[in-house]
């Protein structure tokens, strides 16, 4: 696995840089499922102790709650974890898709449970 540098980072914990497979759904007010929002399946950009970032195709709120099935590749069973919205990337521009015209979200989680 491959860690990033944390020089000059505010992180508190290393970050995994390994691509990770996890389904995800967002949670209403309550801590609970949405009835509407179904189970998505996204990729992993990065992973640490404190938390995770993904790409999206939907803007999610800061503050709201996500849940998170990560399938890891040396468990038998996925990974299930609580995580608050702390950080939106909206312009970045590795995450600009101009010739589809799709926006693409980069979003930071850190885990609640």
């Amino acid at each position: 696995m491959q860690y990033t540098d944390t020089g000059s980072d505010r992180r508190k914990h290393n970050r995994v840089k390994r691509p990770l497979t996890a389904r995800m759904r967002i949670y209403e007010e309550g801590l609970k499922p949405q009835p509407s929002h179904k189970w998505d399946i996204v990729q992993i950009r990065n992973l640490g102790a404190g938390g995770l970032s993904f790409n999206y195709t939907e803007e999610i709120a800061l503050g709201t709650v996500v849940e998170f099935n990560i399938m890891a590749p040396s468990r038998p069973e996925p990974i299930h974890c609580l995580g608050r919205v702390c950080r939106i990337d909206k312009d970045s521009p590795e995450l600009t898709q101009p010739v589809k015209k799709i926006n693409v979200y980069g979003i930071a989680i850190r885990f609640i449970k």
